[in-house]
């Protein structure tokens, strides 16, 4: 998600005036009246914040931050939910500056919020990617739902264990705006719980607050079965494939729309197979320009990470990086993972597969079809998965791809009934033929 921009309403006054927070959301301006006035003079342009000489300008700060997160949540449920609209975006925003205006009001101040909000999240923002600080303010809202249907008073001495095992078990049964749950997979939830217990170890060590009572959450670790990821084969037919050529009558696409999907799903599987070829993480993607492919050899540094990726493109990623004047097609997450499902159901991507996933204390089976299961991710996990697959050593892959931890590589490695024949054979082979 794009940075979202606080402005004023009119920064050539002499008086104050209104901040306003205002995103491009699928092609359409959301405006929203923050209802806080500054000065000019005290508005820091590029850093979209207010500058010190404003009095309470620390606490005007915190509710733009605050604001900042709620809005997210918010946009992330608007793509989501059709029904949604921006007066509902507008009347969440609402309800959380009620809440602000409120305490205020009566002197109260939740520090555990307050903390993650501004010092925990500012902090992040300094060192790592949006996407990780922005994840971390979802978290935050998740837990201010826990807290509204429990009736859980959030202070740092009540992050424990038991707090852990209730947040699991409201987690488990909450529901979207849709009526869907909301977490279907404990993997989710066990994040949840370890950013939690994060945040609390980061505001011990600082000083914020004299309870580690969070280092009695144990047993939420994350199970990770074997990714979904393409085979080289089918890279290949997605690499032939002439969409002109496609009939999407047979898809349930109107005649009106065929020429603009057609030319949208070229542009998805071009993006698509790119990162299928070099491994980077789609916000990496986002970030490449002619600077950062020279002599054929793509180099950058990660976004989230920091790492720097150095490797040599494949000949067919280098064709698309000509095919589009090193300007590579870049579409909105949501519409692109539609149009790779689309994509992936055209290639005949029609195999059905058991998805095997942890629900609670429930293992949870589900038949999907492959075409089904293509997202973004599904580029960064088929691009590990071929590179050991090829025989390269798995710290060179980590290198490749600018991953720290072996363990977590192994969240990307799918490994098939076909790689375990074979190497059982290799095995089989080398301890020789002799039987009994």
């Amino acid at each position: 998600m794009k940075k979202t921009n606080f402005y004023l309403k009119d920064k050539k006054t002499d008086s104050e005036t209104t901040i306003m927070l205002c995103k491009r959301i699928r092609g359409k301006m959301f405006k929203y009246s923050t209802g806080i006035k500054v000065n000019p003079n005290h508005w820091d342009n590029d850093e979209k914040k207010v500058l010190k000489a404003r009095k309470n300008y620390s606490r005007i700060n915190q509710v733009l931050n605050k604001i900042q997160v709620h809005f997210d949540e918010a946009v992330y449920n608007y793509l989501a939910d059709d029904s949604m609209s921006f007066v509902d975006i507008k009347e969440i925003l609402d309800e959380k500056l009620d809440i602000e205006r409120n305490r205020k009001n009566s002197n109260e101040t939740l520090a555990f919020e307050d903390i993650w909000c501004v010092k925990w999240i500012d902090s992040l923002k300094v060192v790592r990617s949006e996407g990780t600080w922005r994840k971390k303010g979802y978290v935050l809202n998740s837990l201010i739902d826990f807290t509204k249907d429990t009736k859980f008073k959030l202070e740092f001495e009540n992050i424990d264990m038991t707090f852990a095992e209730n947040y699991k078990r409201w987690a488990l049964n909450v529901k979207d705006a849709k009526g869907r749950n909301r977490y279907t997979k404990d993997n989710s939830i066990h994040k949840n719980i370890e950013i939690i217990k994060g945040f609390c170890r980061w505001a011990y060590e600082r000083g914020y607050t004299k309870s580690n009572a969070f280092e009695q959450i144990k047993g939420f670790d994350q199970k990770y079965f074997a990714p979904f990821a393409l085979s080289s084969r089918d890279l290949t037919t997605l690499m032939d494939i002439d969409f002109s050529l496609v009939d999407l009558n047979e898809y349930n696409i109107r005649p009106c729309n065929h020429a603009r999907v057609k030319e949208a799903l070229e542009k998805t599987r071009d993006a698509f197979v790119f990162r299928c070829l070099c491994g980077i993480r789609h916000g990496d993607y986002y970030q490449l320009d002619p600077s950062k492919i020279i002599n054929n050899k793509l180099q950058l540094v990660t976004e989230k990470t920091k790492s720097v990726i150095y490797l040599s493109l494949h000949p067919y990623a280098s064709s698309i990086i000509l095919k589009y004047d090193y300007k590579v097609p870049k579409l909105m997450n949501q519409n692109e993972n539609e149009n790779l499902k689309l994509m992936a159901q055209i290639s005949g991507f029609n195999e059905i597969i058991e998805i095997v996933y942890m629900q609670g204390a429930e293992l949870v089976r589900e038949d999907k079809y492959r075409w089904e299961l293509v997202t973004t991710h599904t580029a960064r996990k088929t691009f590990i998965t071929n590179c050991l697959r090829a025989g390269i050593p798995p710290h060179i892959v980590m290198e490749i791809v600018g991953i720290k931890k072996a363990s977590t590589l192994q969240r990307y490695i799918n490994i098939s009934k076909a790689d375990i024949e074979e190497s059982m054979e290799k095995l089989n082979n080398y301890l020789g033929s002799k039987s009994a």
